[in-house]
């Protein structure tokens, strides 16, 4: 646990959950587990707060809970949980490419809300749809949202997560602990006529809607986001892309994509090779998603897999009837494109002088400065300040073979290396501290002009709301009024401060796309 991942996560949990979540969280970050009592005396907090912020804590998956030895209930946080926040706009963006509108939603609520039962999940998408459907079109949509439900669960991207709403904390964990994997997919029955799909022209008296969510036989079953299987697919997304860069071609990826799509359920989340599959399954399913117009084509596009020796996405395993098996080899994948993307930040950050002298000793492993100097055709002295340069920031390392065991320096080898995994661990930690950053310059921006983006949403509401009501002549007169309301040089800055906020959105993204390859790579080489 890093001072840039403490730093960021205070940040995280501060931007979505606010201060006293923050509070709560640094504290245990800072000190460990810890118990409620010390919790309570440390964060000088009201103590209806502090229970609020851990409630929070909680069902977010942001703090666990286990039993101590003396009997007491302590609570740590997760903070690898925590630094997923950054990837919850990839997570819904994944649930609507794969499910359409409705996935989206689910994910949406199950992210805001940490955890929720099936029937509440189906009776808030209904909420935010109402509006927006006719009556005849959202009596459909609760079955619709069902099931798209239980499709996101046969597939695991949303699992069963323990209730500590009823029943106590020691006897969830045990249940959780001793809960079988298949268990944690199985959809619950739900009362479907139980949920609201009238339009309310007044407000529904609480009590009633709290009878109706008690009614449902769901009650206390409990559903999350498994961010492992999201984190599966974005991985499998990242092997897809680099065959479609290496061999431009269409039809090879779409063949890798059947093989990942037939073993997605057998597969383990950090395993570096997929499940075998047979020749005759891959050539059945192309065959009947045309992507292949014969068998033939399949064998060919399988062969100039197992052909290439450089790079070889997918191979042949094992021979058996039928044409062999085949299998992607994720790790490998994982391990060029990280290659290349080390190579792509030393280039950009020191140039292509540089670059070529790191791509050597990658590539060779270990180089003397000599033949480091030969080989790169570069002049001693630019060689050795690029060397220093390297070594200085940490993409190069020093190894000594002596020739003597006195260790003398005139009998002692100098060779320089690229130590891979502790590189990459210093690459994600200025990763962290990236992310940051932009978060830290985008939030004073809109500190500093927060009078002004008040006033350009309070406007924006008016107009969208005269807008729903009319389209006449005074109508659009208001509508012009109001938008005439801002100054030119308002209208500037406003222009200035959208531009510069997406640009750090987007900055925070692709920062997380380089941390995400180089996080999956360190998981699976030390797993």
């Amino acid at each position: 646990m890093s001072k840039n991942e403490i730093e960021l996560c205070a940040k995280l949990l501060n931007e979505h959950f606010g201060a006293v979540v923050e509070t709560v969280a640094s504290h245990l970050m800072k000190e460990g587990s810890l118990p409620f009592k010390l919790i309570l005396a440390s964060v000088k907090q009201p103590i209806l707060e502090v229970k609020k912020a851990l409630k929070v804590l909680i069902y977010h998956q942001f703090v666990d809970v286990f039993v101590n030895s003396i009997g007491f209930f302590e609570y740590s946080v997760n903070i690898e949980r925590i630094l997923f926040i950054i990837r919850y706009p990839k997570y819904i963006y994944v649930a609507k490419l794969l499910y359409n509108d409705y996935g989206e939603h689910i994910i949406e609520e199950l992210l805001k809300e940490g955890q929720l039962t099936m029937s509440s999940v189906i009776q808030r998408v209904v909420n935010r749809l109402k509006p927006a459907l006719t009556e005849d079109e959202i009596r459909k949509v609760p079955k619709s949202i069902f099931d798209t439900f239980v499709k996101m669960a046969e597939t695991r991207f949303i699992r069963r997560t323990a209730d500590f709403s009823e029943k106590s904390v020691e006897n969830q964990l045990k249940e959780l602990d001793d809960e079988a994997e298949t268990k944690q997919f199985e959809i619950p029955k739900v009362k479907l006529n139980l949920i609201e799909i009238e339009k309310d022209d007044s407000d529904t008296v609480s009590s009633k809607r709290i009878k109706l969510d008690t009614s449902q036989p769901d009650d206390g079953i409990y559903w999350a986001v498994n961010f492992a299987r999201f984190h599966q697919y974005m991985r499998d997304l990242l092997v897809l892309d680099a065959i479609k860069t290496h061999y431009d071609d269409e039809k090879a990826v779409e063949i890798a994509r059947i093989i990942f799509r037939l073993t997605e359920t057998k597969m383990l989340p950090l395993a570096k090779v997929t499940p075998s599959v047979s020749k005759q399954d891959i050539c059945n399913q192309a065959l009947k998603e045309s992507i292949c117009s014969s068998s033939s084509e399949v064998d060919l596009y399988l062969r100039m897999f197992n052909d290439d020796v450089n790079y070889r996405f997918i191979s042949k395993v094992e021979e058996s009837a039928g044409g062999g098996m085949y299998a992607i080899n994720i790790f490998k994948t994982i391990d060029k494109l990280l290659h290349f993307t080390i190579t792509s930040i030393v280039e950009s950050q020191f140039g292509s002088k540089t670059c070529r002298i790191f791509r050597l000793v990658l590539t060779k492993k270990y180089l003397q400065q000599k033949q480091i100097e030969d080989t790169a055709m570069i002049p001693s002295k630019d060689c050795k300040e690029l060397l220093y340069l390297l070594f200085k920031e940490g993409f190069l390392k020093t190894m000594q073979f002596p020739k003597q065991p006195d260790y003398a320096p005139s009998r002692t080898c100098f060779v320089f290396t690229v130590d891979i995994p502790d590189l990459c661990r210093t690459l994600i930690q200025k990763c962290f501290c990236a992310v940051h950053n932009a978060i830290v310059r985008r939030t004073y921006e809109t500190q500093q002009h927060k009078l002004l983006l008040e006033r350009k949403v309070f406007i924006d509401a008016v107009i969208a709301n005269l807008q729903q009501q009319n389209s006449g002549e005074d109508v659009q007169q208001q509508i012009e009024d109001l938008n005439q309301s801002f100054s030119t040089h308002d209208k500037e800055l406003l222009g200035r401060i959208q531009k510069l906020t997406t640009k750090l959105e987007l900055s925070e993204c692709q920062v997380d796309e380089t941390l995400f390859l180089m996080q999956t790579w360190v998981l699976m080489n030390f797993q």
